[in-house]
């Protein structure tokens, strides 16, 4: 009897559990996490009927929806949305259910960039990116609180080229969901630029560049080489261009700008009758090799030192450029001697002599060491910065943005190799962007065959790398050339074509 009671319990309660309403369910509702706002988001969702279900809602969006769909929403902010899920039930007339999802909203990218200074004369390229549902887009340009032109229908994301003659503010103005929006960027002009090379020897060629804003009406170039004279080099100049010269003495250029001003630019070459370089650290019982140039005016060159506070000549009746091979036993101060019509002018250069066991880096001072004041060892060629007397350094006006790029030859060769071809391309892109800028190009050759010959080869090669720049769009004024020759070796023993290659470039700095 017991056991017949409980089989009846089981069954009575199957029995039960299969008459029981079952209520649907929803199995999925979707939606990204993030969207950044003027985007669609999709909304995906999978529900599970039964023959109770009445309806499917998003709420405050739309009812009676199928039981698999998707729908696309467009928040504004960050948003929830609930899918709500409604059946009947036999004791009460409806039930629902309900699953909710949440959509972060993220603000546009929105910018409005380009160059904050330029040259007169020079274009600058604007650059703005707008939510692209931006409308009314308006470009405009304002001088001295004064609107000077305006673009209208402009994209939401795109690049411009102006050329402002004065400081100037751009405005970029648009609505944004009806909500009036503006951007401003401002471009410092300068009114004009006068520069060129800073110190050559006596009898070089000096190139001077200029820019001044192209309504000019008049230009002129004029020298002075003391406080009591100046000379008219030339009138009637164009408002950008450059000028070569060969100044005998430390002389200051004036470039006279004629307008509604009367504005004067001064740029002072410091003119020298020698140059001396070479290592600056010496282990004891190395030899080292000092390099030097003189004046083509010089009557005599010699090389000297001090003993005892007194001038002691070591190397007499020496040519105007070359290179000896020296062993000091301790700190020595090599002093380059230049005799010319007006008297004898020293340079000097010191060589610190370490112990065989300490450490030391060979430098070697750059031939315009007041400008770019570029020192090397061995394996890193312009690693650190020394100037021909140890001085402060001084960088004004001009500053390096870089690194030198180097480019090698072949002996005898001023072609640009292929394999270079990527390393100008790289300078050209920054001399692009960097429109202030200019390129001094500096030629150099190896040591072997004559110095008239070094000094052709190494000019060669400056012209060559210099086509290469204006092919690919840089103007002719933003570039100078220097030749040296074989005046400032990377390798002073050249015992195989490696090395000797190292000495056959050019060097490519750039300055703003």
């Amino acid at each position: 009897m017991q056991k017949f009671t409980i089989r009846l319990l089981v069954g009575g309660f199957l029995l039960f559990s299969a008459c029981k309403t079952v209520p649907p369910q929803i199995t999925r509702f979707e939606a990204p996490t993030s969207i950044v706002r003027g985007e669609k988001a999709v909304l995906v969702w999978d529900v599970l009927p039964t023959k109770t279900l009445q309806n499917i809602v998003l709420t405050n969006i739309a009812d009676s929806l199928p039981i698999q769909g998707k729908a696309e929403v467009k928040p504004y902010k960050t948003t929830q949305y609930e899918l709500r899920i409604q059946y009947k039930h036999k004791r009460k007339q409806s039930l629902s259910d309900s699953r909710k999802v949440s959509v972060a909203v993220t603000e546009p990218k929105v910018s409005f960039t380009g160059v904050s200074k330029i040259n007169i004369g020079d274009e600058a390229v604007l650059s703005w990116e707008l939510p692209h549902f931006a409308q009314n887009v308006r470009l405009s340009e304002w001088v001295d609180g004064e609107i000077k032109e305006d673009w209208e229908d402009m994209p939401s994301h795109a690049s411009y080229q102006v050329k402002p003659v004065k400081n100037a503010v751009y405005k970029i103005e648009y609505l944004d969901e009806g909500i009036a929006k503006v951007l401003e960027h401002a471009i410092e002009v300068t009114p004009a630029f006068f520069t060129g090379t800073k110190k050559v020897l006596a009898g070089e060629e000096v190139q001077l560049i200029w820019k001044t804003n192209p309504s000019t009406p008049h230009v002129s170039l004029e020298k002075r080489e003391n406080s009591y004279t100046r000379e008219v080099l030339k009138e009637h100049l164009p408002t950008s261009g450059s000028y070569k010269t060969v100044p005998t003495h430390t002389t200051e250029y004036l470039l006279s700008i004629i307008d509604e001003h009367h504005t004067t630019l001064i740029h002072k070459v410091d003119v020298v009758m020698g140059m001396i370089a070479g290592q600056k650290i010496v282990k004891q019982g190395e030899k080292a090799f000092l390099s030097w140039r003189a004046t083509p005016l010089a009557k005599k060159v010699w090389i000297e030192t001090v003993e005892n506070k007194e001038p002691v000549v070591l190397y007499k009746n020496l040519a105007e450029e070359g290179q000896i091979e020296v062993a000091p036993q301790a700190n020595t101060t090599y002093l380059l001697a230049v005799e010319t019509a007006e008297g004898i002018a020293r340079y000097e250069h010191t060589m610190r002599v370490t112990a065989p066991n300490e450490g030391g880096i060979y430098t070697q001072a750059s031939p315009d060491a007041q400008r770019y004041n570029v020192a090397h060892d061995p394996q890193h060629h312009h690693k650190g910065l020394s100037t021909l007397d140890d001085s402060p350094v001084t960088i004004e006006p001009h500053q390096i943005l870089d690194s030198p790029t180097k480019i090698k030859f072949d002996f005898d060769k001023s072609e640009v190799a292929p394999e270079h071809t990527a390393s100008l391309d790289a300078l050209v892109a920054k001399l692009k962007k960097e429109e202030n800028a200019i390129a001094e190009i500096a030629g150099h050759a190896d040591l072997k065959g004559t110095t008239k010959g070094c000094d052709k080869i190494s000019s060669d090669r400056a012209e060559s790398v210099k086509k290469y720049l204006v092919q690919a769009g840089i103007p002719e004024y933003r570039i100078m050339t220097r030749a040296y020759g074989r005046m400032f070796p990377v390798n002073y023993k050249e015992t195989d074509d490696t090395l000797a290659k190292e000495n056959r470039r050019v060097e490519v700095i750039v300055l703003k």
